[in-house]
């Protein structure tokens, strides 16, 4: 059986020279690793699904090396991590974000990331601007 993505599937993903939490960026690249491996795929799919991975991850500016600290995640450890700490929301504002995140990084404090740019908030603004014409 050979294996083929949807017509709809497009190597786009978030560049690595854009302005998202690191965490943001390599969620689809760890999804992109799992699917992989998780697929019962004969070996000719999965080197032309790994070698679609390298595409996507030069295609949007990654290091191929990327691939095996995406892949040394242990996701029993995150669960177990995630278990112990306590959650804290942050709006991601750069680097002034980062090095608070840093400060907390070696605490039971959780820290995830959260943009201002959703749906709701931009419908609400525009229906405000237009409800103020």
């Amino acid at each position: 059986m050979i294996y083929t993505k949807k017509p709809s599937f497009t190597d786009t993903i978030i560049p690595n020279d854009s302005c998202h939490p690191r965490e943001h960026k390599l969620a689809a690249i760890r999804y992109l690793s799992n699917r992989m491996k998780t697929y019962n795929l004969n070996p000719t799919s999965t080197q032309m699904e790994y070698d679609k991975l390298k595409e996507i991850l030069h295609n949007n500016k990654y290091d191929i090396s990327i691939l095996h600290e995406v892949s040394n995640t242990n996701n029993k450890e995150r669960k177990q991590d995630a278990q112990r700490k306590k959650l804290a929301k942050f709006t991601y504002v750069d680097k002034e974000t980062r090095f608070i995140t840093k400060l907390l990084k070696n605490t039971v404090v959780k820290i995830a990331f959260i943009t201002n740019n959703n749906i709701e908030r931009l419908l609400s603004t525009h229906c405000n601007q237009t409800q103020n014409k």
